[in-house]
């Protein structure tokens, strides 16, 4: 389970992925520093989101650490800092999650829960 996070984490932060359109679109591309890095908001909040990722996130993340559900939340918040929308955001892990074969219904699951929580409750203010 500690790859599929992790290939899950890998894909999202190299957000040099080709999205799935047939329009010649530039790709997305983010550096984030320790100054864009989002504050999470607090104790509460990243238990909320560990809950919230838990109760909706499905069998992917029923499997994973709280450590890596955690980092994986902190990806989006830094993507979200760095300029990406939700939609690019969904769209590169929707591209990583294709490329490594999990693409389907857990992990489409997985990856919205991991997006709606890390906006709801670690990074509120980045939306």
């Amino acid at each position: 389970m500690k790859k599929i996070v992790a290939i899950a984490a890998a894909g999202i932060m190299s957000l040099g992925l080709v999205a799935c359109s047939g329009e010649a679109e530039p790709v997305p591309t983010v550096t984030v520093t320790e100054e864009s890095s989002p504050q999470i908001e607090s104790q509460s909040s990243t238990q909320d989101y560990l809950d919230f990722v838990n109760d909706t996130g499905g069998v992917y993340a029923l499997l994973s650490s709280e450590s890596d559900l955690i980092s994986l939340g902190e990806t989006v918040c830094e993507g979200l800092a760095s300029g990406l929308s939700e939609e690019d955001i969904i769209v590169i892990m929707a591209a990583a999650l294709t490329e490594n074969d999990l693409a389907d219904e857990y992990g489409s699951q997985f990856g919205a829960s991991l997006i709606s929580g890390a906006t709801a409750f670690l990074c509120p203010n980045s939306v």
